[in-house]
């Protein structure tokens, strides 16, 4: 084994381990972090076992999931990418066959363990962010989780097929442990992530920050209606950019990636039950794309059968 490929498969180490340690303190900060900040504030039978109200209760905004929405999709999204993590430092102890940090090429490279150590970095400062309802800055760094996680996931795509030929003929448990726990995993978060940034910046538009505040204090800016508008719009155009990117632009690299719409679907029946008391244009353009999302998702699953028929036939998966 050469210098430089020790030095890499050092660095990968090193990454992985970090990620191990920012994902723990990831989680430890989202569920302690208003406790603790209760805790240090002085306020009354503030404990740690005790959660105190979630930021999205002060602060309403009509486009926003109710609270079992957000409670479901967070845990869902920890405990899957806890999974993956698992699974890729498992996959590091086994023979190089079925290894994906070791092998050459490898399927988890370093840009991709490293954009993952920034997505959770960011995580970190989100929470705190929000928890001090800081709003815009949430915004930015809610941002920046969502392009890193998306970062990551395209390397993720990219090192899997630079290998595809040898995967598909000779190492498909390998192929497929990849697809389901490493990119149909991060494409839930990242989808995830992706309707949260907007819902904040909805959230920034029409209230000032208000820590220590018992109520919201509103900026004089964007109406409450006005702001979750656009949150929703930009969800819907996210969802569009994303359907003719992956069937049209990187559709043999992302082929059996199916989880985005599921999470979509799921978000935007949380965002109606909430807003389906108040009505008007916001519970429009929320059942709008509920129903996009589905039809996109059935569309998604017709292409894919398509297209792995056609690649069934040549015989071969490899991008042309």
């Amino acid at each position: 084994m050469d210098k430089k490929r020790i030095i890499y498969i050092t660095i990968q180490i090193v990454l992985l381990v970090l990620l191990c340690i920012t994902y723990a303190v990831s989680i430890t900060f989202d569920y302690l972090g208003p406790s603790l900040i209760a805790i240090i504030l002085q306020k009354p039978n503030a404990s740690l076992l005790d959660r105190p109200p979630s930021i999205s209760s002060k602060y309403y905004v009509e486009a926003n999931a109710m609270e079992w929405g957000h409670a479901v999709m967070w845990r869902l999204a920890y405990s899957l990418m806890g999974i993956s993590i698992i699974i890729i430092c498992v996959s590091g102890c086994l023979p190089l066959k079925f290894n994906m940090l070791f092998r050459q090429p490898t399927l988890i490279s370093v840009w991709f363990l490293l954009l993952f150590n920034v997505n959770y970095i960011a995580n970190i400062i989100w929470v705190i962010f929000t928890n001090y309802e800081i709003v815009w800055l949430m915004v930015v760094f809610a941002v920046l989780l969502t392009c890193s996680l998306y970062g990551a996931l395209a390397f993720a795509y990219k090192d899997l097929y630079d290998d595809i030929a040898t995967l598909e003929t000779s190492n498909k448990i390998l192929l497929w442990t990849t697809r389901i726990f490493v990119h149909n995993i991060i494409a839930i978060y990242a989808t995830w992530l992706s309707i949260i940034w907007p819902l904040n910046l909805s959230l920034s538009l029409s209230y000032y920050n208000s820590f220590g505040s018992s109520t919201a204090l509103l900026s004089g800016g964007l109406t409450i209606s006005e702001s979750s508008t656009l949150g929703l719009a930009i969800i819907l155009m996210e969802l569009l950019i994303w359907f003719t990117i992956e069937n049209f632009l990187i559709e043999p690299y992302c082929r059996y990636t199916l989880t985005v719409y599921p999470v979509v679907i799921f978000a935007m029946s949380a965002i109606i039950a909430n807003v389906i008391n108040t009505g008007g244009i916001n519970l429009v353009l929320a059942s709008l794309l509920l129903a996009v999302s589905v039809i996109l998702f059935g569309i998604r699953i017709l292409l894919v059968i398509l297209n792995s028929w056609k690649s069934y036939r040549h015989g071969s998966e490899v991008p042309k």
